[in-house]
């Protein structure tokens, strides 16, 4: 049952994301925080700093101060998953 709900919270994160979030922070996440041919994925404090320069700059401060309060939401959920995988 707990692997349904995780799939619930995990499609309504992805509907969110693909009509709220704008592709420009999405995009700006992804990159920094998965390795490239050219370089190894950031640590995700180093990413977020990064993101955060661009605040109001590349990246909508609103959407960005969102993100940034909604990390600690993120964070239990992959780590409910992960556990839940083990």
């Amino acid at each position: 049952m707990q692997a349904i709900d995780n799939i619930r919270v995990a499609a309504s994160m992805h509907d969110i994301g693909k009509i709220g979030v704008p592709n420009d922070l999405l995009q700006h996440s992804d990159t920094l925080t998965h390795p490239r041919p050219s370089r190894p994925a950031f640590p995700e404090e180093e990413a977020l700093d990064m993101m955060g320069e661009g605040r109001g700059k590349q990246l909508d401060p609103v959407i960005f101060d969102v993100f940034i309060e909604s990390l600690p939401v993120f964070r239990r959920i992959t780590e409910r998953v992960a556990n839940e995988a083990a």
